[in-house]
């Protein structure tokens, strides 16, 4: 994928977004910037939604600036897109882990699905927004997962973890019918 943007892979990166917050872009990106940019995000957004929830946050806070993004976003865009090729080789293990699933004396193994969720609260500093996200084991692999920003303002972390907790478990239900 580095190649495809013509990047040179000068280390090896180890996280796919550097902690600082990506701020909204002021100026006015021209219109080369903005079609680099939502092709780095396009190319980013694929690998989260199919097999890489490690950049799913990432490719969620890049997408908040495709409208307007500046030199800092496109460096982060890049970043990540080097993280992909650094990390290419990684990949969602699935499949039956000894230490999670015991076996009954009839040899059957019992289900084993696990669900979490957490918040950051108000991390979106334009917005006053907060950011979730989810994600679902079955036998200790990884099964579905969604980073999102909330669809309303929350006014404290606790509020803001039961908004996440709340999503969580409509999705839970879903997959009770779904396995029952």
């Amino acid at each position: 994928m580095s190649a495809k943007f013509r990047l040179a892979n000068q280390s090896l990166i180890r996280t796919p977004m550097v902690q600082d917050i990506l701020s909204k872009y002021e100026g006015k990106a021209d219109q080369y910037q903005i079609a680099r940019y939502q092709s780095l995000v396009g190319s980013i957004n694929y690998p989260a939604v199919i097999t890489r929830p490690d950049v799913a946050y990432t490719a969620s806070k890049l997408a908040e600036h495709l409208q307007n993004p500046g030199l800092i976003h496109i460096a982060a865009a890049e970043r990540c897109i080097r993280y992909l090729d650094t990390t290419r080789y990684h990949a969602l293990e699935f499949g039956a882990n000894d230490d999670i699933t015991p076996t009954f004396e009839s040899g059957i193994e019992p289900l084993h699905f696990a669900g979490y969720s957490d918040a950051s609260f108000a991390n979106n500093i334009d917005a006053r927004r907060s950011t979730q996200g989810h994600k679902f084991e079955l036998f200790g692999g990884i099964i579905d997962w969604q980073v999102k920003k909330q669809p309303t303002v929350a006014t404290s972390s606790t509020e803001d973890e039961l908004q996440a907790l709340a999503t969580v478990s409509m999705w839970l239900l879903w997959y009770k019918r779904f396995f029952d």
